[in-house]
């Protein structure tokens, strides 16, 4: 008989926090619940942050049923910053080492020291995927604190669109590269990914609504269709034809109209993804937002041995 347990994700974002509770089989796992609950922002005032943030976990623990389980936490793309690199070994080294020594300047997460992650994985036999994380110390400090005082364990953390390119690798949608678009309240966030991995990604925000964010991304397409041909010696299909929207219901479905006029193929929105590869494991249930799908796209690197 295979024995059951609970992994349980957050997504913290700018003003709320998502969850997700995954029920583990044996190799297999079934998602139960999700949900989300607004927040202050961990970026103010750390003590106020991790008392908030704390009581926040112990509701959320109470009420999905879990204690003393590890915990994996993705970030909102203004408080991690992820930078991608490929090319050869030597190229690849050469390009983490300047962005690490370049980390400690990105304004973009505030002052004060910032940590840095990285890792490399082998796309073919010449050349190498690197992926780094950029995030403040401070911010991790509040966040291991909070999950501790919680009862939980903090098993990772990772930048959102990384989380989103897993799910929708999983899910059998970036096969050919994916177009991703994740509108938020401060801009779109704009990415591709392929085979389960981010190859690029960039906040604009001159997004600000479908329709700005139709002609801003309208005026990138042949530009990152020429990214996207860098990739035809590891897929012979590496045109940029797929795109997955993601945001509320009502803009990602405005948006998905509207990028009609491009010539995709395809266009997926979040509610896609429940009759995708991944609809037995989601168990009938809808990602009902970027949060939710964040969340659970980070847990994948513990539920999915290929991952």
């Amino acid at each position: 008989m295979s024995q059951t347990n609970c992994r349980f994700a957050l997504h913290v974002g700018l003003s709320a926090i998502s969850f997700v509770k995954v029920e583990r089989h044996g190799t297999s796992w079934r998602l139960t619940d999700s949900g989300k609950s607004p927040t202050q922002n961990l970026n103010a005032n750390p003590e106020e942050a991790r008392k908030g943030l704390q009581e926040l976990l112990q509701k959320l623990a109470k009420q999905a049923g879990i204690a003393r389980e590890g915990i994996h936490v993705s970030l909102h793309n203004r408080m991690c910053i992820t930078r991608v690199v490929t090319g050869n070994r030597l190229q690849v080294d050469e390009q983490l080492a300047e962005i690490t020594d370049n980390s400690q300047h990105y304004l973009q997460l505030g002052l004060g020291e910032k940590l840095i992650g990285h890792s490399t994985v082998p796309i073919d036999e010449s050349r190498q995927h690197g992926q780094v994380a950029i995030i403040k110390r401070g911010l991790i400090e509040t966040i291991d604190e909070a999950t501790e005082h919680a009862g939980l364990e903090l098993l990772s953390v990772d930048g959102a669109m990384p989380c989103i390119c897993r799910l929708a690798g999983v899910a059998g949608m970036d096969r050919t590269p994916l177009l991703l678009v994740w509108m938020g309240s401060v801009g779109a966030e704009i990415g591709i990914s392929y085979k389960g991995r981010l190859q690029l990604g960039y906040n604009s925000r001159e997004c600000a609504d479908p329709q700005s964010t139709a002609v801003t991304i309208g005026r990138h397409l042949k530009r990152l269709r020429r990214f996207c041909d860098r990739y035809r010696q590891v897929d012979g299909r590496s045109d940029l034809r797929r795109v997955l929207v993601i945001g509320n219901s009502e803009h990602a479905e405005q948006l998905k109209g509207l990028l009609a006029q491009y010539d995709f193929e395809q266009v997926f929105t979040l509610a896609d993804m429940s009759h995708s590869e991944l609809a037995d494991k989601l168990g009938g249930r809808s990602l009902d937002s970027g949060g939710v799908a964040s969340a659970l796209g980070g847990l994948l690197v513990h539920l999915e041995a290929d991952v």
